[in-house]
């Protein structure tokens, strides 16, 4: 914890010295961690149902199957572009 700190003060040392306000991404993942992490959370629940659906799909019915692939890549194509969202226009904390 220390060493990240002395990193921080680092970073913005430079970044005062730059004269500028520039965030950099360590920075915004930081604002952002709750709602990424919720973010990341559901990605890693939907890819796991995906890959377990994959490995038993000769047992499931074919309808069954192909929807269960359809809303897992939906649900996965909307947590992706919830974390671009999140992290390059962010959201009122």
């Amino acid at each position: 914890m220390k060493a990240f700190s002395i990193v921080k003060l680092a970073q913005n040392k430079r970044n005062a010295d730059k004269g500028g306000n520039d965030m950099d991404l360590l920075y915004i993942v930081q604002e952002r961690a709750l709602l990424l992490s919720v973010l990341v959370g559901i990605t890693a629940l939907s890819s796991l149902l995906l890959f377990a659906m994959w490995k038993s799909r000769n047992h499931l019915p074919r309808k069954l199957a192909g929807t269960i692939v359809v809303l897992n890549m939906m649900i996965l194509l909307c947590t992706f572009t919830g974390m671009v969202f999140t992290v390059t226009f962010g959201y009122n904390a």
